[in-house]
C-alpha cells in the first residue's frame, strides 16, 4: 500500500524537516540510527589508521584499520544476538523448572536477525568507506560499493516497515513477544490464529476487566502484523471513531487527520479501544446497541456497516462480570451488520 512517491515524501521530510517543528517520526529515528552505525564504523577505523600510522607507513598494516573496525562490530552485533537468544531460553527454562505457564507469544527472531545483519552492513560500510579514504584501493571500492547496496536494500524495508508503524498512531511501542500476564492458551491460540488469517473480514472482540492488558493485546496484535506482514493497521478510540463514522472518506475532511497515508476506511486492520469510555468510575459499559446506533448514520451509514463488515477489526471491550452476556450482544450487533458468525473470535482476559 505504500507507494515509492509516499518514501520520497517521507525521506524528503526526514530529511529536511525540523524536529522542533514536526517532532521525530520512527523513520527519522531509523535514518538517525544507522547514519549513527556508518560513523561508529567510519572513526574508529580513521582512528586506528592514525595509531598504525605512527609506527609504519606500510600499506599493508595501513588496511589493519577498518578490518579491526569492520571486525569488532560485526562480533559485537552477533555477540549480542546470540546473548539475546541465550537469556530468552534461559527465562523459558526457569519457567519450565517452577512449573509456570510458558511465553506464549515467541519473539519473531527473523526481525531480530535481520535488524542485526542491517547494523553489521552500516558498521561495515562506514568501516569501508574510512579505508577507501586513507588506504584506496579498486578491490577496497568494489567492496565498498557492494557492502552499502546491501545496506540501503535492508535499509529500505526497514524505513517501509516504520511507516507501516508510524502511520498506525499507536499511543505506545509494544510487541506480542513482551506479554509476561497469565493467558490462557485458548486465547493465546486466539491472539495467535487472528495474526496468521489472510481472511479479510474477521473480527476479534477482548473482554476483561484489566484496561493496560486489552489494550496491550491488541497493539501487539497490530504492531505484528505492521512488522512482519506490513500491514496497514489504525489506532483509533470509540468516540474519535463516531465523528468519522459521519464522513464519507477522511479525505473530506483533513483536518481530523494530518497527512495520514489511510484512512480508516482503507486499512486493513482498525483496532477499536476505549469504547467504554466510563470505565474510569465503573458506572456503565456503553452497550453494543448504543454502539450500533453511531454506525447506522443517516448518511453513510451502509457505507459504515461495508466498511467494518470487509475489514479486520479488534475490538477492546469491557467486562461487568457478565461476559458471555455481553458477548453475546456485541456478537448479535457485528451479525446484524453484515458480518459472519465464523469470523467472529472472543478473547476474555
Amino acid at each position: 500500500m505504500i507507494t515509492r512517491k509516499m518514501i520520497r515524501c517521507q525521506l524528503k521530510k526526514d530529511l529536511i524537516g525540523k524536529d522542533v517543528y514536526r517532532g521525530t517520526t520512527q523513520t527519522y529515528t531509523l535514518l538517525a540510527n544507522q547514519f549513527g552505525h556508518f560513523a561508529l564504523g567510519f572513526i574508529p577505523a580513521t582512528i586506528f589508521w592514525v595509531i598504525i600510522h605512527c609506527f609504519t607507513l606500510s600499506k599493508p598494516f595501513l588496511h589493519l584499520s577498518w578490518i579491526l573496525s569492520a571486525c569488532i562490530w560485526t562480533a559485537f552485533e552477533i555477540v549480542h544476538f546470540q546473548h539475546s537468544v541465550v537469556a530468552h531460553r534461559k527465562k523459558e527454562k526457569k519457567k519450565e523448572e517452577k512449573g509456570l505457564q510458558q511465553f506464549p507469544f515467541k519473539p519473531s527472531w527473523g526481525n531480530i536477525r535481520n535488524d542485526t545483519l542491517t547494523d553489521i552492513t552500516f558498521f561495515c560500510a562506514g568501516a569501508f568507506a574510512a579505508g577507501c579514504l586513507l588506504v584506496f584501493t579498486a578491490w577496497l571500492l568494489l567492496l565498498f560499493l557492494l557492502t552499502f547496496t546491501i545496506a540501503i536494500y535492508l535499509f529500505r524495508r526497514w524505513y517501509i516497515t516504520k511507516m507501516y508503524l508510524q502511520e498506525a498512531i499507536f499511543p505506545f511501542h509494544y510487541r506480542l513477544s513482551q506479554w509476561v500476564v497469565s493467558i490462557s492458551e485458548e486465547n493465546a491460540a486466539t491472539a495467535n490464529q487472528f495474526l496468521i488469517t489472510e481472511k479479510k473480514g474477521q473480527h476479534l472482540l477482548i473482554f476483561g476487566e484489566s484496561i493496560p492488558e486489552k489494550t496491550s493485546l491488541s497493539i501487539g496484535i497490530a504492531t505484528e502484523l505492521a512488522f512482519t506482514k506490513q500491514k496497514s493497521c489504525l489506532y483509533l478510540t470509540a468516540t474519535k471513531l463516531f465523528t468519522m463514522f459521519t464522513l464519507e472518506d477522511m479525505d473530506s475532511n483533513p483536518s481530523l487527520e494530518l497527512e495520514s497515508l489511510w484512512s480508516w476506511r482503507k486499512t486493513a486492520l482498525l483496532v477499536i479501544d476505549d469504547i467504554n469510555p466510563s470505565h474510569s468510575n465503573g458506572n456503565r459499559l456503553l452497550s453494543a446497541r448504543e454502539f450500533c446506533d453511531n454506525i447506522n448514520h443517516a448518511v453513510h451509514g451502509k457505507l459504515n456497516k461495508e466498511t467494518l463488515s470487509n475489514n479486520n477489526v479488534i475490538w477492546v471491550l469491557g467486562n461487568d462480570n457478565t461476559g458471555c452476556e455481553k458477548q453475546k450482544e456485541w456478537e448479535d450487533m457485528l451479525i446484524d451488520i453484515g458480518i459472519e458468525k465464523t469470523n467472529i473470535s472472543t478473547i476474555h482476559l
